[in-house]
């Protein structure tokens, strides 16, 4: 039996909320089934311009690679490697996942999440404003990774803590999709505006994505 071949359709917002910055960073190509987003760390230095790094780093890793699911370990010990290199602290969270034929590949730092439908499928590294684990500083972070088999029609959705941290993505998604009609990047603005006005106090970005057939 042949193994379906998807791709993806994909939409993002980010928005700074009411903080003085937005120290969140995201990114995709639906062509290539490339999905990632990173959230700099609160009280660190160059919040922003560490997740915007982490991006690039991943991006690097991935797009030069011929198989980049079995890339994704590696890649996210080069951003580390790269934050660490600064020397002043700095860090961010990392959810990465490469979409291959039906396959999606995973790669999670921190708590930022990866939901799949209504379903999380990371877990958080991290209590509050607490972080376990991420993405610079001086050890290696512990990188979760999961391989998904996957349908066609599914939702994938990538948030960071603004955003999961006051909606119940896992209750309100359905109803954010029929709302918007099914249109990822209009799905992802109305999640980060929904979760500004039920009160959160940080950064809300989001990545929404939608398997179809390649």
């Amino acid at each position: 039996m042949t193994e379906a071949d998807y791709t993806l359709r994909c939409g993002a917002w980010s928005e700074r909320g009411i903080r003085e910055r937005n120290e969140d960073c995201a990114a995709y190509n639906g062509a290539l089934g490339f999905l990632v987003i990173a959230d700099g760390m609160g009280g660190h230095p160059s919040g922003d311009e560490a997740s915007a790094q982490v991006i690039d780093e991943v991006l690097q890793v991935l797009e030069s690679s011929p198989e980049p699911e079995k890339m994704l370990h590696s890649a996210c010990l080069e951003a580390h490697e790269a934050l660490a290199g600064h020397g002043d602290n700095r860090g961010s969270t990392l959810t990465a996942a490469v979409l291959v034929k039906n396959h999606l590949h995973v790669a999670h730092v921190g708590d930022t999440r990866l939901y799949l439908d209504h379903a999380q499928v990371t877990t958080d590294q991290g209590e509050g404003q607490y972080l376990h684990e991420f993405i610079g500083g001086e050890s290696a972070p512990n990188i979760q990774q999961a391989n998904i088999q996957i349908t066609e029609g599914a939702w994938i959705v990538l948030t960071t803590d603004g955003i999961h941290g006051v909606l119940e993505l896992n209750v309100v998604l359905g109803d954010a999709v029929e709302l918007c009609e099914q249109d990822p990047a209009t799905i992802a603005r109305t999640l980060a505006h929904s979760a500004i006005q039920s009160g959160s106090t940080d950064n809300c970005t989001c990545v929404v994505a939608q398997v179809i057939e390649r």
